[in-house]
């Protein structure tokens, strides 16, 4: 769409920028949403209904449970 609008020099010179310059106002445009928007009351029913897994460390497997894997 650039090159639409934009001749090779333009290009070149500045034109390469613009993409990137889109893409910094669309990823603060997603973080901004991720912070604000409320989850669904399903997903959050979800969450609470799902019963907690244990943390086992990496190298707790490998120890243990390295003839299993």
């Amino acid at each position: 769409i650039l090159s639409f609008f934009l001749n090779h020099d333009q290009m070149q010179a500045w034109g390469w920028r613009i993409p990137f310059i889109l893409g910094l106002f669309l990823g603060l445009f997603g973080l901004y949403l991720r912070r604000k928007l409320e989850e669904s009351p399903v997903y959050e029913n979800d969450v609470a209904t799902t019963p907690q897994r244990d943390n086992i460390g990496f190298f707790t497997i490998i120890r243990y449970y390295y003839k299993d894997i």
